[in-house]
């Protein structure tokens, strides 16, 4: 939800910010390399604690999703949020009786299970959620399916069958929510003239496409926000690439003041240690990627997701080449403190 993102974001941030104070202090003679890795890791290991604890925060007050009461019947008639012959199965599992008087129920979307709720969806091993009824009795209601499309306008909601939503609300008189059939294209007008005729009763019609882009413009927002925090990931690791490369150079110091001192060109000395650092680098990427790409394939398979090779083969390109251009100033800062003195200590 928001809580983690944010919660990720104020990590990254915390930890670009971390580096960079860590480099300007390192470069007055304040601080030492060792120190900031150590600070660093400190620092991990405590956002890390922070993070488990907002988890549990969360968790407490994570709330149900809301119950929908629908008629299974008509819905399985008209074929509805379902593909062609699988809508009678599918709405009679909400009519299907589960013993101990668990209720059946449809997650409205796919999403909703699999992330929101990350529940699974069977007649006989579903997930169950506990409510409480009108009277403040406890229920148990079974994830018997979802509907398969992605985002829905059931979206974030149970539903049950009107007989059990009745028997357990008593008390609810009425329809909340209608399902309007239009014509195709006058589905903005009949929503437009019902507004209008109806607004005394507090009516708000709203046609399906434009909820479902509501919904989406949601899901944007937050891919939006995850691509500036990999943005701030991306940086992280770049300043962190270099942080290591300063002290592998801080270690190897009387090795590379005796290159100096058998009359080895500074230049060739440079290009040694870039090519070296741009090696190791690059595989750190490449197997990063592998590594992701062998956690990632298994949801993306799963969710029926579209990928693109190019748009990832871009974003693998990026990656690299920021790491990449952090390796020229770190060797250049670690070269100018190659002294004749590293070697005397020896």
């Amino acid at each position: 939800g928001l809580l983690t993102v944010l919660t990720r974001a104020a990590a990254t941030i915390a930890m670009v910010l971390v580096f960079a104070v860590g480099a300007v202090l390192a470069q007055r003679g304040e601080i030492t390399v060792g120190e900031i890795v150590s600070f660093a890791a400190f620092a991990q290991l405590m956002i890390g604690k922070l993070d488990r604890l907002s988890d549990f925060v969360s968790g407490v007050f994570r709330q149900t999703p809301r119950l929908a009461g629908v008629n299974p019947a008509r819905l399985a008639a008209k074929g509805a949020f379902a593909p062609s012959g699988a809508a009678e199965a599918l709405w009679g599992l909400l009519d299907a009786p589960l013993p101990d008087g668990v209720i059946p129920a449809l997650v409205g979307d796919s999403d909703t299970a699999m992330w929101g709720l990350q529940a699974t969806t069977d007649p006989v091993t579903g997930t169950e959620l506990e409510y409480l009824t009108e009277g403040g009795d406890k229920v148990r209601v079974r994830l018997v399916g979802r509907l398969p499309m992605r985002l829905s306008v059931f979206q974030g909601m149970l539903l049950v069958s009107e007989r059990d939503f009745t028997r357990l609300y008593p008390g609810e008189a009425g329809h909340r929510m209608f399902l309007l059939e239009a014509d195709s294209g006058g589905a903005a007008a009949l929503a437009a003239r019902l507004n209008r005729e109806q607004a005394r009763l507090g009516m708000e019609a709203v046609p399906a496409l434009d909820r479902l882009r509501a919904f989406y413009a949601v899901e944007t927002a937050y891919l939006s926000l995850f691509l500036v925090l990999g943005g701030l990931g991306m940086a992280l690791g770049a300043g962190g690439a270099g942080v290591v490369i300063l002290r592998n150079l801080y270690e190897r110091r009387a090795e590379l003041a005796l290159f100096h001192a058998l009359g080895y060109p500074p230049a060739l000395v440079r290009r040694m240690l870039l090519a070296e650092n741009a090696l190791l680098v690059s595989a750190g990427v490449l197997i990063g990627a592998a590594a992701a790409a062998v956690a990632v394939a298994p949801l993306v398979l799963l969710s029926a997701t579209g990928a693109s090779p190019a748009a990832l083969a871009a974003v693998l390109c990026a990656i690299l080449a920021a790491y990449l251009l952090a390796v020229p100033p770190a060797v250049g800062a670690g070269l100018r403190r190659i002294t004749p003195a590293a070697l005397r200590a020896e």
